[in-house]
């Protein structure tokens, strides 16, 4: 498996990945998948140094890549304030999963948050009862800082969130000399 900064090549790939976790799960409050114009949008706001987007690919004899899950940074929410807090999203095909690839996708983009003077903390929204992403986040060092009851209805249930908090801002006192 390789992990590389995702390419317009990829677009319909993380497409279909996106669109089978709405038709199927929870991880996203999304209903419908969204449209090919609404999809190019989000795209196009991820490929920087603070919001990047990486795809984690298997190579195929003779056949190029087959994208198997990305990984991104996206803005935590669209008030100034905010700019310095990123939420962290993982989304793996469904033959992907329990293969160590999220772990190994979060962690890459976690590594670039770190690199980024503009980053301060990652932040995850978790729908509760996801245990494998709880688990993740646990595993990366993230805390649960508190959970929303009832506030998405999805397959006619409602589901409860919960924010998980990462900082990755040096200190710096840890990095001046003494």
């Amino acid at each position: 498996m390789t992990i590389r900064p995702a390419e317009l090549r990829d677009l319909g790939s993380l497409h279909a990945i996106y669109a089978h976790e709405v038709r199927t799960g929870t991880a996203t409050f999304d209903l419908e998948p969204p449209d090919a114009d609404a999809w190019r949008a989000w795209f196009d706001a991820h490929g920087s140094a603070q919001h990047p987007l990486v795809v984690a690919v298997h190579s195929l004899e003779e056949r190029g890549e087959r994208v198997v899950g990305y990984a991104c940074l996206s803005p935590y929410r669209p008030h100034a304030a905010f700019a310095p807090t990123v939420e962290l999203s993982v989304y793996l095909s469904a033959d992907e999963r329990g293969c160590g690839t999220g772990h190994a996708l979060a962690q890459h983009v976690i590594d670039l948050a770190r690199a980024c003077p503009l980053t301060h903390r990652v932040v995850s929204v978790i729908t509760v009862g996801n245990e494998a992403s709880e688990r993740l986040h646990r595993r990366l060092g993230f805390a649960h800082c508190g959970t929303l009851h009832e506030v998405g209805r999805k397959f006619d249930s409602w589901h409860s969130v919960a924010t998980w908090e990462l900082p990755v801002e040096q200190s710096m006192a840890a990095t001046e000399p003494a």
